[in-house]
């Protein structure tokens, strides 16, 4: 287990690829399968010595201390809506030294997987799930789907998700910074909500707008037509 050279992210991939397989084999055509990610946060309160520990902001905390002490962990699972197959993970660091409690041993090899391990502990969460999606499509794990949660829930992660031949479904942020193209004008979700006629009665979706996603990639713009989904919340129902 304490051995640097196994590359237990290919060895999890491979047993998933089998186990994804051979539930495939049960399971109806007309369910659809996909792939779900998310992130919680991983203790590692009294470590001392601990590579990378970093102050983590605990978004699942009710409390006032949010900021804890340990790693985000991402994980990639494969679902087909009654099994759950956990696909990849990754404990996430603060990717800012001044959050970091103890950097990674220095003389590692640059060409191990130990390295490269550290290195990807401090990458983007969007980058690495990225990564995660590319391998598991490569061990055999296929879906038609991703489903992720408002964190991780940009334009471009969306658009580049796209790109690798993968449907999204996921609840966007509600926040000012983030616009939509609606008959090529520039608009937060809550302005198209605001702007739209609203379904009536107590329909448990309020209104569905055709919007273009829009995100600079490096060097070029990309676009990508979408529908926004306007629901109630359950525990606000004027929300």
């Amino acid at each position: 287990m304490n051995r640097l050279t196994i590359n237990w992210t290919r060895f999890l991939l491979g047993i998933a690829g089998d186990v994804v397989k051979d539930i495939d084999k049960l399971t109806s055509e007309q369910r659809r399968s996909v792939f779900i990610i998310d992130d919680t946060f991983y203790p590692a309160l009294y470590a001392k010595q601990t590579e990378l520990v970093s102050r983590i902001y605990d978004h699942a905390e009710k409390g006032k201390n949010k900021l804890k002490k340990g790693f985000r962990m991402l994980t990639l699972g494969w679902s087909d809506g009654v099994s759950f197959v956990p696909v990849a993970f990754r404990h996430l660091a603060s990717a800012d030294k001044e959050k970091r409690y103890c950097e990674s041993k220095p003389n590692l090899d640059k060409r191990s997987r130990a390295f490269l391990i550290r290195k990807e502990a401090v990458t983007k969460a969007t980058e690495i799930l990225l990564k995660q999606l590319k391998a598991a499509a490569a061990a055999g794990v296929t879906a038609k789907h991703v489903l992720f949660d408002s964190w991780f829930a940009y334009p471009l992660t969306i658009t580049r998700i796209q790109e690798l031949g993968l449907h999204v479904t996921a609840r966007v942020k509600d926040t000012t910074k983030i616009h939509y193209l609606v008959n090529s004008e520039k608009k937060t979700a809550q302005q198209i909500f605001r702007e739209n006629k609203k379904r009536p009665g107590k329909s448990r979706y309020l209104l569905s707008v055709p919007i273009t996603l829009f995100a600079t990639d490096e060097t070029r713009e990309v676009q990508l037509p979408a529908k926004l989904v306007y629901v109630r919340n359950r525990n606000k129902r004027n929300d």
